[in-house]
């Protein structure tokens, strides 16, 4: 199942396990990669460096994007995850305060080819901070201001959820264990004081009642 509602109304998607698996896998359709903590081989070769540097001059020589951020939602739509967090880092280097940019880059770290636990959860709660601070309006036209809120804290709430799986699967201690389920926990109040009847609140509460 996946974690963007199949149409634009339908919310209630977001925690819902398999009916028939057991699987917590099949839950979040989860590829075989784990936590990436340090840059890849790739990505230390001098080759890879050329390669970035040139992309930034020709990027730098190109026109302004007129609407990075909106193009980078076109490519989330499609699951192009790391294409998109490219233009949203782009995007924040220009426009730091861009609330949408950070929400979106937090999906991207959360979806994309490699987990950033810890990069997604601050792209979130940068988000919530900013919307905060400018009136608590919803950057996103498809999202009314509640439901913006309420997104925010259950996409925290994934990250969390998926950070305790990841260590539950390698056998971690409970002592390891304890943090995320704490930040999990405190990330689903938050949702429920926003949305108590949400059925994505509860389907959450399911979960984390499951674990």
């Amino acid at each position: 199942m996946s974690w963007i509602p199949a149409k634009s109304g339908d919310r209630h998607a977001f925690f819902k396990l398999p009916a028939k698996s057991g699987d917590r896998h099949a839950f979040f359709k989860l590829p075989k990669k784990r936590f990436q903590t340090t840059g890849s081989v790739a990505s230390q070769s001098p080759f890879f460096a050329l390669a970035t540097v040139v992309v930034l001059v020709v990027a730098g020589c190109s026109r302004p994007d007129p609407d990075p951020t909106g193009r980078a939602q076109a490519l989330i739509e499609e699951s192009r995850w790391d294409e998109a967090a490219d233009l949203l880092k782009r995007q924040l280097l220009e426009q730091p305060d861009d609330v949408a940019a950070h929400f979106y880059l937090g999906r991207c770290y959360l979806n994309g080819s490699m987990f950033y636990p810890g990069a997604a959860a601050g792209e979130f709660e940068t988000a919530l901070r900013l919307f905060t601070e400018t009136g608590r309006h919803s950057p996103i036209s498809e999202y009314n201001d509640q439901y913006f809120e309420l997104r925010c804290h259950l996409e925290l709430a994934k990250v969390y959820l998926r950070t305790y799986i990841e260590y539950a699967d390698r056998g971690a201690p409970r002592s390891i264990l304890q943090q995320p389920m704490r930040n999990l926990k405190n990330a689903a109040e938050a949702a429920e004081k926003i949305a108590p009847e949400s059925q994505d609140v509860r389907d959450l509460k399911s979960v984390i009642e499951s674990l």
